[in-house]
Order: C-alpha cells, then structure tokens, then sequence
C-alpha cells in the first residue's frame, strides 16, 4: 500500500529514539553551527579544478571527467553546462562540488549563472551518488545540483544518495533529489557510520522507495537536519514513511520553514 499524505507545513519537528546514553548523531546535531565553520575551513584556499566540455577545462564531462576529478583527490570541483550521465562515487574523501557554471572560465572565476547542474543516473541500478569511507572524518558539500533518475533496486538503499558506513558531515545547498527508486530512502539514505546531513534550501520530490519514499535514515551515530526553504514532497512508499522513514537511533530535525507536502513521517517505536 503506497502511503501518501495531504499538506503539513512543519514548523520544527524533531524525531529521534530515547536512549540513556545520547546518541552520537544528537551531539553533533546539537554542534551543527561549529561543524558548518569546520566544515568551510576544509575548502578555504583550496585549488579549484573545472569540468565541462570547453578547451580550458581541467576535466571533459564527456568522458567521465566528473568521476575523474573526484578520484585526483581536488577539494574544489567546479562543474560548468554539460551533459553529466554518471554514477559517481566520493570514498573517503573531503570535496566540494559546485554547479552552476556556463562555462569553466565562469567556474574558475566563481561567476554562477544562477542554475543548477543535472546528474542524471540513467537508471543504472547504483545510486547517482554514493558517499563512503571511515578511515578518517570528511566533509563533503554539495552545491546547486540535481540528482536524478537512480535506480537502486529493491534490495538496496537509496537511488539518488547514498551515505552508508561512512564519517563524515556532509552539507547540500540548492540541492534536488528528484525521481529516484530504491529499497530504503529513494532519495536520500543515510545508513549506520558516524554521518551527519544538513540540507539547506533543497527539496527531496518525486521518489519512490519500499521504505522512506524520500529520505530513510538509520544508525545511533547519524543525523540529518533541515533548514532554510527545505522541502520534502510527493515522494511514495510501499511500506512505511511516504516521505521520512526514521530507523532506530537517528536523529533527524526540520527548522521552522521546512515543509512536508503529501506525505509523513515513520519512526520505528
């Protein structure tokens, strides 16, 4: 039975499992705005590498570039208009990728057109973006892209991202995950690890999964918080949480003007 719901705006929700210890995932909840600066100073200087299909750009985006540029180990990616098919993979890794570009002269010079880049998973069964590694604690941000079209199966997590058994802060700003299938969170799943999510001004629509519609997230040391103009909507599951399926243990939070739009919350008791 596919669960859907009708409009609930949210003004601050807080789910999370009570427990005598807390939870690593509320700590660093509750530490948001020092891991934000932490977070900032990882990038701050760094060299910037551009992919796009232009002669001057550092990477082609039409021969996996995007892939190519993550495995060199540049901390600042920043990727101009293309075609971008691809299945990506970030393994403990520290990078920023930002879209948004016409072209890499505007991405090295940082001059956005106010857009955002498409990454189509061309319903491969893997996630558009898998986010992995625990041998030390990364910060991964993304900026003004779309995730879409994964298609992770029915046994297996997320469509469009994937953070599983991984450390590490991971921020989305501008961000869509949109049309995307898999067993736990079609859009977004996050899975055991010591992660912490914060979405700002993204919206998750358009998913379906068995479990978790839009967003699934599982683990005593995860957490995912929501802020700005965040929206979760129209997203459809067979079982539980049309829209968020919370697992044991995770903590997850919406800010006052985040919003739910057909759909609910599931939390296991």
């Amino acid at each position: 039975m596919k669960h859907t719901l009708l409009l609930t705006l949210i003004f601050g929700i807080e789910v999370s499992a009570q427990n005598n210890n807390e939870p690593l995932g509320i700590l660093h909840a509750q530490q948001i705005g020092s891991q934000i600066e932490q977070a900032k100073a990882v990038f701050s200087g760094a060299e910037v590498v551009t992919v796009g299909e232009q002669a001057d750009c550092d990477f082609n985006s039409l021969k996996s570039g995007l892939q190519e540029a993550i495995n060199s180990g540049a901390t600042i990616i920043r990727i101009a208009d293309s075609i971008y098919r691809n299945n990506l993979i970030i393994d403990d890794l520290s990078v920023e990728i930002t879209g948004g570009f016409d072209t890499c002269a505007d991405a090295l010079a940082n001059h956005p057109n106010g857009e955002q880049q498409l990454i189509d998973g061309q319903s491969s069964p893997t996630p558009v973006l898998s986010i992995r590694g625990s041998t030390q604690r990364n910060t991964v941000s993304l900026n003004n892209l779309i995730f879409t079209r994964g298609n992770n199966g029915q046994l297996n997590a997320s469509g469009g991202v994937n953070v599983i058994q991984a450390d590490v802060f991971v921020t989305m700003d501008n961000v869509h995950l949109a049309n995307n299938f898999g067993a736990f969170g079609g859009g977004l799943a996050v899975i055991n690890g010591d992660a912490d999510l914060y979405l700002n001004d993204s919206l998750i629509f358009g998913n379906v999964a068995e479990n978790g519609g839009g967003v699934h997230c599982s683990g005593p040391n995860s957490s995912i918080l929501m802020d700005g103009k965040t929206g979760v909507y129209f997203n459809e599951a067979d079982g539980d949480g049309g829209g968020v399926h919370i697992g044991r243990l995770c903590f997850f939070r919406l800010f006052r003007k985040c919003i739910l739009f057909p759909t609910y919350i599931f939390r296991y008791p």
